[in-house]
């Protein structure tokens, strides 16, 4: 059983929903009905036409579904053979921003969370000459609550 990511990419040139497999490529069909779950957005067809805009995106937002475990990758190879990181991974209620590098060596993977989420982990991963993002580990966002400690009376 593979294990499906969903969120929203931006580029500077366009935006999409995709829906990606971290390691086998996710027929449409599966990308679309997870799509019906989280409202109206456009498709790629599949992990693998994903992979062809790496070097534009710049921003990844990231809602994966309940009760999955997911599979951080560690290497993903281009068509120029060159290898890169793969998406750096996100918790839920997450944004990632990627630096200008897309996800060559060297570039920055920045995280923040939604509003009402604490990030708990690294604020920012970086991208090594191996293919894998440093420090290990994805951070998380944990939610907190604003309202006011209750006060004893005494």
């Amino acid at each position: 059983m593979s294990t499906l990511y969903r969120g929203t990419v931006s580029s500077p040139r366009r935006r999409e929903c995709i829906s990606a497999d971290y390691g086998v490529q996710t027929p449409a069909a599966s990308a679309q009905r997870l799509s019906s779950q989280v409202g109206e957005r456009k498709l790629a067809p599949s992990a693998a036409t994903l992979r062809t805009h790496l070097a534009s995106i710049t921003t990844f937002l990231a809602s994966p579904p309940p009760h999955t475990e997911r599979r951080t990758p560690a290497v993903v190879s281009v068509a120029s053979g060159q290898a890169v990181c793969r998406f750096p991974g996100a918790p839920a209620h997450s944004r990632v921003s990627l630096s200008e590098e897309g996800l060559a060596e060297g570039a920055v993977a920045s995280y923040s969370c939604e509003r009402g989420f604490e990030l708990l982990g690294p604020a920012r991963r970086l991208c090594g000459a191996d293919g894998r993002w440093t420090p290990d580990g994805i951070p998380f966002c944990g939610e907190y609550s604003l309202a006011e400690p209750a006060h004893r009376g005494g």
